[in-house]
């Protein structure tokens, strides 16, 4: 939910590259910084109290996290993306930062 850790660290590195994308996979709880992220405000709050520019492209697709290791291989071979980054937060919900 891009609440903290590394899923937080590199959303607030990558935001305000428009060249970087972040796909959200799954539910996002309200009040989450992912929640946030789906209304693409201009600017969000970094977890040291700045203000980040959101440049980054935010889209949301459904995707199971209930998926074998063929399943995903195709989905990241359907993305077209150079390099994909797969941060897991919980079982059912899985956050795919694309660097594009």
């Amino acid at each position: 939910m891009l609440q903290n850790g590394l899923s937080r660290e590199l959303f607030e590195r990558w935001a305000p590259d428009k060249k970087n994308g972040l796909v959200i996979t799954g539910y996002c709880v309200e009040n989450t910084l992912a929640r946030q992220a789906m209304n693409e405000p201009s600017e969000f709050q970094a977890m040291d109290g700045r203000k980040v520019p959101l440049k980054m492209s935010v889209d949301y697709i459904s995707f199971s996290a209930h998926v074998d290791f063929t399943q995903n291989s195709q989905f990241i071979d359907d993305v077209k993306a150079p390099h994909v980054v797969s941060i897991s937060i919980y079982i059912i919900l899985t956050v795919l930062i694309l660097y594009l």
